[in-house]
């Protein structure tokens, strides 16, 4: 999340005033889902969210991860 979160503030360039965050582990050791809304200086707002996984039949190290911004 952290990296989505730097690409949104230096792709526009804005600085944030005031977060939301809000995050879901379902008893896991890591953060599963995570959302957050902000308010941008200028009066813009946004949010990012971010979602992952690895699926229950797989041996595989590789997280499927899907983040979006908007």
């Amino acid at each position: 999340m952290t990296h989505s979160a730097a690409l949104l503030l230096w792709l526009t360039d804005l600085r944030p005033l005031e977060m939301a965050a809000f995050l879901e582990g379902f008893d896991l050791k890591v953060d599963l889902c995570d959302a957050i809304s902000v308010r941008f200086d200028g009066g813009a707002f946004g949010t990012i969210a971010s979602t992952g996984g690895i699926p229950d039949r797989t041996a595989s190290p590789l997280t499927a991860r899907e983040s979006d911004l908007r």
